[in-house]
């Protein structure tokens, strides 16, 4: 029993030595995105030893919206150690463990992140409804409510408002913005920039 303890423990101390670091995804402003949890703070024995001084322990890393896996745990929130299904085994050995622990509850920067991303899409989908309601009802809110009133206009309102709209209509005196192409012009017809 002895044997596979030591046989174990420089196993691991192997495969720990030749595992590359690995960084947890970044963050926008401190929340969402990936974050590292420490599970199990393991015995700091020579065989979870690394060349950088620090300890390996058993942690768990969850991923940006769902879901993680287990990684070890090097004493930092950004870094962490990558775990195969082997070295993970070997790691629970090392660590007097006889199965995983459960897992653990997510960071509350992660529902964070969650909630303000969802919150976001529902600010720009009421804007947009908003939008399309007053677009569509805001036409319909007038010719409805002229409709459902029943009242007739009167023919000195009618001739009011005609009399509004011709005057709307007319081209201002010596301006460029007339019916006619020179109305409001000295020298002849537009020709597009040149003068004929």
């Amino acid at each position: 029993m002895r044997a596979l303890k030591i046989g174990l423990s420089v196993a691991t101390l192997v495969l720990c030595l030749g595992s590359q670091d690995a960084f947890a995804g970044r963050r926008f402003g401190g929340i969402g995105g990936e974050s590292l949890v420490l599970v199990k703070d393991l015995p700091d024995i020579e065989a979870l030893h690394r060349p950088d001084g620090k300890y390996v322990d058993l942690g768990y890393k969850f991923n940006r919206l769902s879901g993680g896996e287990w990684v070890g745990h090097i004493g930092s929130t950004k870094t962490y150690l990558p775990l195969t299904e082997t070295q993970l085994n070997m790691l629970i050995t090392i660590g007097g463990l006889d199965k995983l622990p459960p897992v653990p509850s997510r960071p509350l920067s992660s529902f964070l992140f969650i909630g303000l991303f969802c919150f976001g899409v529902l600010v720009i989908l009421l804007g947009l409804v908003r939008r399309l309601m007053r677009f569509a009802g805001g036409s319909r809110t007038r010719v409805s409510s002229a409709a459902n009133s029943g009242s007739e206009l009167r023919p000195e309102v009618l001739a009011k408002m005609m009399e509004a709209a011709a005057k709307h209509n007319q081209p201002f005196a010596g301006s460029a913005y007339g019916s006619t192409p020179q109305a409001g012009r000295q020298g002849g017809p537009v020709t597009f920039g040149k003068r004929v």
